[in-house]
């Protein structure tokens, strides 16, 4: 009689158990489809493009989808046009134009295209007698050379200026910092680095993350908690566990600020972007203002005393705008016109309803403030009350 062999049998084991992960990993992958079709992300799989740049959030040209608001208990329809913008293309040529370049703040997922805040501001625009239009991309705040025709060319003798939206969370970071850009007809162009080489496990992982609802809901799960694993080391004062480099990058940004190696060359990169984006619109004639964006957590002392609990930093208030005035300090440095959000929303007195519930983007309400504020900063130097055409 033979023996067993015990490879065999650890073999079979390691089978049986990689059999029952498998199994679970299912079973979770087809709960949250059923109990979540938007994915754990909030957003639909295939609304961003593939792109050859890593980091790129490119969208999917002629992608339809309907998103569920939580926050107001409402379906979302959400277009994104042929151009890979959200919105419709509707250009009156003889109507001054102002172009808004942004982010996922200026593309307002969640909110319906006529709330956002560049579309409120021309109905107020309108209502007080000025004749004018926007237009504007959001995710990605640069485009491919193909998709600059409609911001570039496109009614391009009738614009009046250039507003940028910046959110220091994002500009200071991966957005710009990693890639190799040129200023295009006033738009970020990305010079089509190729992606870093990845290995094959890597390059697995990232694509089943991108489809499978299970993998996002796992991967920012073992993210959370090594975020919460460093900040108990750094409560407990045993840095030398925990390099600057580890830390995660949005804490640096309020508790290093500059000093932040990985923030110094964010900053960096994100001023050489606006000075070329400074030297094109001054090459035009036209003005170029900076709207940044406030963090929800400056406006609700419950969410910067849990964000600061769990980063272990100092809860009185002394670091919630740093961020903020990072990105002032670097306009004022550059000269250009800033559009201050953060003074307009703090006259609120509860100014957390600009924001979504569980989400740190702009409500409808959000946007609705701030088209009030771009009517109200944007009218004498523009000279919006007295014209009405610019050819």
């Amino acid at each position: 009689m033979t023996k067993n062999n015990p490879l065999l049998g650890i073999g079979k084991n390691i089978l049986l158990f990689g059999a029952s992960l498998l199994f679970c990993f299912l079973v979770l992958e087809l709960v949250l489809r059923l109990a979540f079709p938007q994915g754990t992300t909030r957003l639909p799989a295939g609304i961003y493009a593939e792109s050859s740049v890593a980091g790129c959030y490119a969208l999917t040209p002629g992608f339809e989808t309907t998103l569920y608001d939580s926050d107001r208990g409402r379906n979302v329809d959400v277009l994104i046009n042929e151009l890979g913008f959200r919105g419709i293309r509707s250009n009156v040529f003889d109507t001054q134009t102002i172009k808004f370049l942004g982010d996922s703040f200026t593309a307002g997922f969640f909110c319906e295209w006529e709330e956002l805040y560049f579309n409120r501001f021309v109905e107020l625009a309108i209502e007080s007698g000025t004749c004018v239009q926007s237009i504007a991309v959001g995710v990605p705040g640069y485009c491919q050379r193909e998709q600059n025709q409609w911001l570039s060319y496109d009614g391009a003798y009738s614009t009046i200026a250039i507003v940028v939206q910046l959110y220091p969370g994002n500009d200071f970071a991966e957005a710009i910092r990693y890639h190799d850009y040129a200023v295009e007809d006033g738009i970020l162009i990305d010079r089509n680095r190729p992606a870093p080489v990845r290995g094959l496990l890597r390059t697995i992982l990232i694509r089943v993350a991108d489809k499978s609802h299970a993998a996002r809901l796992i991967l920012r799960r073992v993210s959370r908690w090594r975020q919460e694993m460093q900040a108990r080391r750094e409560a407990e004062g045993n840095r030398e566990f925990v390099s600057t480099a580890e830390q995660p990058f949005y804490v640096r940004l309020f508790t290093d600020g500059l000093a932040d190696r990985e923030v110094a060359e964010g900053y960096r990169a994100c001023g050489e972007y606006l000075s070329e984006m400074r030297q094109w619109t001054e090459e035009q004639g036209l003005p170029l203002f900076i709207m940044i964006v406030p963090d929800r957590i400056q406006f609700d002392r419950r969410d910067w005393e849990l964000f600061a609990e769990s980063y272990g930093i100092e809860s009185d208030g002394s670091l919630v705008d740093r961020p903020y005035n990072l990105a002032l300090q670097l306009a004022d440095s550059l000269g250009i016109s800033t559009i201050d959000l953060l003074s307009g929303f703090r006259e609120d007195e509860n100014p957390e309803r600009y924001y979504g519930r569980c989400d740190k983007h702009f409500s409808p309400e959000g946007h609705a403030r701030v088209g009030e504020i771009l009517l109200e900063e944007l009218a004498d130097p523009l000279e919006l009350q007295t014209i009405s055409n610019r050819r």
